[in-house]
C-alpha cells in the first residue's frame, strides 16, 4: 500500500511541476551576469569591462550608455571561467561625461545587470580647438574690454580645472581675471583695462599643460581727443572724434579701371556721419554686377585695420562701361557700401561680346534672423533672402519700421535703430513697388509675409539697491566679512571687487538679495569695494566705490596647539578629509581619499592642486561623492601639491585635507594594442538564437529526478541492499 501511494505522489509531483501555470516563459529574470571592474578614462583612450558569468562560454551582451544619448551594444563571449574582458576603444569614447555599463546573457531570458558607472575625461588641450573672445577689439584708455577664453580638446570636449595665463606685447594693458581657473564649460574671463595707446598681440597659455593657444588676438587702445596723431605698431593713423556704431562702407580707388586689369581699392568702415569706426573687425564679402569679375576673398577686419583696409590689386574686371562695387557686413547685410564705376575696354573689340546681365526673380523668401526672444541692443538687423529686385519691409507692431531692397545676391538686411526698450511683434512682407524712389514709393503688391516673432529689448543694465557689510566699522586683519547686495533677482554674476581679489556672491533664497563671505586684506587701511552686476541678456554695470573696509589692528593668530584640535561636527559643518593618496600615470595623477563625514550629505567634492602647498590656486571639481578623480595634463615629471575639501548637498565645503604631492610621468611613445593569447574574444554575430529550458522547468526536473532517486533508494532498502563505498 505504501509503494502505490508513494507512486501515486510522485506522478501528482510530475504533473504540477511539468505545468505550463508554473513557467517563466515571457518574465525576464535577473541578469546572471556581473560587471566586476571598469576603469575611467580619457577622451581618446581606450579602457576595459571585466565581466563575470554564471556559466562558461556564455554569449554576453554589453549596454554602454553615453553620455550623448546614444546607447552602443557591444557582444562578447566568456571563457572556461565564466569571464570575460571587453575593450572599449577610443573611437566608442570621444565625448566626455558619465557613462553607464550594465550586461546580460543574450541566450537567457534576462534583464541588464545592474549599472556600473565610469567616466571619460576630456582630453589634452587642443591649442587649435580651444578659442578666445574679446567683447571689443579696441577701446579708449581707462575703459575695460572682456575676454572670454574657452578651453577644449580635439573633440571640442570643454576642459575645466585649469590656469590660464594671458600675455601682453605690450605693457599697455591691466589683465586680470575673477576666476583661478576654468569653471566646468571650460570657460575662464578676463578683463583688459586699457593703459596706455598702442596695438597690443595677447597671448594665451593653458598653464596647466604648457599649451600656448593658437589664436591672433590683438587689441587696440586708442586716446581721446580729436585728430590726435598716434604711431600704433608701425600704423600712423589720426584718432578722429569718437565714432558710433558702424553705419556703412566706403570704397575708394585712385585706379582708372580697365577691363583685364587689376585695380586696387580701399575699403573703410564708417558710422553715420562718416567717421572711421576703428574697432570693427567684422567679416566683409564683396559683389559686383560684372558676373565675370575678379574679386577679393571674404575677409575679417583685425583691430590693427583701425578700421580701414587695402586691397592691393585685388579686383579685375572682364565688363566694360558701367559697373558697381558692393560690399556688404556679412552678419549684417544692411551695413553696405559701393562704388560706381565706368570700366574702360582697353582697346579690346567689345560691340556683342558683353551684355548687361538679366536677373531673374527665382527663389524663395526665408527670414533667416531674428529670432524670437530678448535682445540687449537698442537696434533690430533682420536679414532674409528673396528674390532679387524686390523690396523687404519691416513692421513693428503693425507699423513700418524700415525698408530694403533685395541685393543681387538675392539677399536683404535691414536695421532697425534706435528701439526703445518693450515688446514688439515683429514681420517682414516682400513687395513690388509703385514707380519712384524705393524708400517711399507706395506697396503695390505684397508677394509673401514672414511668419511673426516676438522680442523683447531689454538694454537697461542691473540697479543695485543696496550693499551691506557684517561686521563693519574698525576691522582686524584676521576678520571675516559677510556681504550682502540687493538687486534684481536672477542675475547671471554679481561680483565685488576689492583690490585685485574679486570675490563672485550668489544669490540666496530671498529673490534679489546675494551675499558671499570673504576675508578681509592683512595690511592695515582704508580699502573701497566696487560691486559688478551682469544680467542674463550681457548687460554689465560696474558701480565703484560703494562701501569700505577700515582694517585699525593686527587680528590674533590662533594658537598651535588649537590648531591641532579637530572640532567637533556641529549641524550644517563638514568635516576634514583624511587619507588624501596620489597615483601618476602620463601627464596626470589621480587622487583618492576616504569619504567625508558631514552633518548633510556630501554632493561632491572639490580637488585643488599647485606648484606648493600654499600655491594649490587651481582646482577641479568631482561630479558626485565618489572619492577619486584624474588632474589631466599636468606638467610632466614635475612636482605638485594636492588637497580635497568635502561640499554637502548645502553647498557648505569643508576645511582643506593636509596636502599631498605627485609627480605626473613622462609621456611615452604610442605603443599598439596587442591582444592577451587568453582573452575572449568579441563576437558581432553568429549568437545562438533558441533559449534552453530555464526557471521552473528546470526546477522540476530536479525534484523529478530527487523522487526517483528515493525511489529507487527505498526499493534498495527493503532487498537488503547497501553501498559502504560514498
Amino acid at each position: 500500500m505504501a509503494k502505490i501511494r508513494f507512486i501515486l505522489v510522485t506522478a501528482l509531483a510530475l504533473v504540477v511541476l511539468s505545468s505550463p501555470l508554473l513557467t517563466e516563459a515571457g518574465v525576464k529574470k535577473t541578469s546572471s551576469v556581473e560587471v566586476q571592474e571598469i576603469n575611467s578614462t580619457v577622451v581618446g583612450m581606450s579602457t576595459e569591462v571585466h565581466l563575470s558569468a554564471s556559466e562558461e562560454s556564455a554569449y554576453l551582451e554589453l549596454l554602454i550608455e553615453r553620455p550623448d544619448g546614444n546607447d552602443l551594444i557591444i557582444d562578447a563571449i566568456a571563457d572556461t571561467l565564466g569571464s570575460a574582458t571587453v575593450v572599449l576603444s577610443e573611437y566608442h569614447l570621444q565625448d566626455a561625461g558619465h557613462y553607464l555599463v550594465s550586461a546580460r546573457q543574450i541566450d537567457k531570458n534576462e534583464n541588464y545587470s545592474e549599472s556600473q558607472n565610469f567616466e571619460v575625461f576630456a582630453g589634452n588641450t587642443s591649442a587649435d580647438q580651444s578659442e578666445v573672445q574679446l567683447s571689443r577689439n579696441s577701446m579708449k584708455i581707462g575703459e575695460t574690454v572682456e575676454m572670454l577664453v574657452s578651453l577644449s580638446d580635439d573633440r571640442k570636449n570643454p576642459i575645466s580645472g585649469h590656469v590660464i595665463k594671458v600675455n601682453s606685447s605690450k605693457k599697455n594693458l591691466d589683465i586680470y581675471s575673477p576666476e583661478i581657473a576654468t569653471n566646468a564649460k571650460g570657460e575662464i574671463k578676463f578683463y583688459l583695462e586699457g593703459l596706455d595707446a598702442g596695438i597690443s598681440e595677447l597671448t594665451v597659455t593653458d598653464t596647466s599643460s604648457n599649451q600656448i593657444l593658437n589664436t591672433e588676438t590683438k587689441i587696440a587702445v586708442l586716446t581721446d581727443g580729436k585728430s590726435t596723431h598716434k604711431n600704433l605698431g608701425g600704423h600712423t593713423v589720426i584718432l578722429t572724434e569718437e565714432a558710433g556704431p558702424i553705419d556703412a562702407f566706403e570704397i575708394t580707388t585712385e585706379d582708372s579701371p580697365e577691363i583685364g586689369e587689376a585695380m586696387s581699392i580701399t575699403l573703410r568702415a564708417i558710422d553715420a556721419a562718416g567717421i572711421t569706426v576703428t574697432d570693427y573687425t567684422g567679416d566683409v564679402r564683396f559683389s559686383s554686377t560684372d558676373a565675370e569679375a575678379l574679386l577679393p576673398n571674404d575677409y575679417t577686419f583685425l583691430a590693427d585695420d583701425i578700421g580701414e583696409h587695402e586691397f592691393s590689386l585685388a579686383v579685375t574686371f572682364s565688363t566694360p562701361e558701367d559697373q558697381i562695387l558692393m560690399v556688404n557686413d556679412i552678419d549684417q547685410f544692411s551695413i553696405s557700401g559701393q562704388l560706381d564705376l565706368v570700366v574702360g575696354t582697353g582697346g579690346a573689340d567689345v560691340s556683342d561680346d558683353f551684355v548687361d546681365p538679366d536677373y531673374e526673380r527665382t527663389g524663395d523668401f526665408t527670414l533667416i534672423s531674428p529670432a524670437s526672444g530678448s535682445y540687449s541692443s537698442e537696434s533690430i538687423d533682420i536679414q532674409g533672402e528673396a528674390s532679387y529686385g524686390y523690396v523687404a519691409i519691416a513692421y513693428l507692431n503693425d507699423e513700418e519700421a524700415a525698408r530694403a531692397e533685395v541685393d543681387f545676391d538675392d539677399t536683404f538686411g535691414i536695421t532697425i535703430e534706435e528701439v526703445e526698450d518693450g515688446e514688439y511683434d515683429l514681420y517682414v512682407d516682400i513687395a513690388n513697388l509703385e514707380e519712384g524712389d524705393y524708400e517711399t514709393a507706395e506697396i503695390d503688391e505684397v508677394i509673401e509675409t514672414s511668419d511673426h516673432e516676438s522680442l523683447v529689448i531689454d538694454t537697461e543694465a542691473p540697479e543695485l539697491i543696496s550693499v551691506e557689510l557684517s561686521p563693519s566699522g574698525e576691522l582686524e586683519t584676521s576678520a571675516t566679512v559677510e556681504i550682502t547686495v540687493l538687486s534684481e533677482a536672477n542675475l547671471e554674476e554679481v561680483n565685488m571687487i576689492l583690490e585685485d581679489q574679486i570675490i563672485e556672491l550668489t544669490e540666496s533664497r530671498t529673490s534679489g538679495k546675494y551675499e558671499a563671505e570673504f576675508t578681509v586684506p592683512d595690511e592695515i587701511g582704508e580699502y573701497t569695494i566696487d560691486i559688478v552686476l551682469i544680467d542674463t541678456l550681457g548687460n554689465e554695470v560696474q558701480f565703484r566705490d560703494q562701501t569700505s573696509i577700515n582694517i585699525t589692528s593686527i587680528g590674533t593668530e590662533t594658537p598651535d596647539e588649537e590648531l591641532d584640535e579637530e572640532p567637533e561636527l556641529i549641524d550644517g559643518e563638514v568635516k576634514k578629509i583624511t587619507g588624501v593618496t596620489t597615483s601618476a600615470n602620463e601627464n596626470n595623477i589621480i587622487v583618492s581619499w576616504e569619504a567625508a563625514e558631514s552633518e548633510k550629505a556630501i554632493d561632491h567634492y572639490k580637488v585643488y592642486y599647485g606648484p606648493s602647498a600654499d600655491s594649490m590656486f587651481a582646482y577641479s571639481e568631482t561630479f558626485d561623492a565618489s572619492t577619486s578623480w584624474v588632474i589631466k595634463d599636468l606638467q610632466e615629471e614635475q612636482l605638485h601639491y594636492f588637497s580635497v575639501t568635502a561640499i554637502d548637498v548645502e553647498d557648505n565645503e569643508g576645511p582643506k585635507s593636509e596636502a599631498v604631492i605627485g609627480i605626473p610621468l613622462k609621456k611615452a611613445g604610442v605603443i599598439s594594442e596587442v591582444p592577451t593569447p587568453d582573452a575572449p574574444a568579441i563576437v558581432d554575430a553568429g549568437l545562438p538564437s533558441s533559449t534552453p529550458d530555464t526557471g521552473a522547468s528546470s526546477v522540476a526536473l530536479m525534484l523529478i529526478s530527487l523522487l526517483a532517486s528515493g525511489a529507487y533508494l527505498s526499493v534498495r532498502s527493503k532487498h537488503g541492499i547497501y553501498s559502504t563505498n560514498i
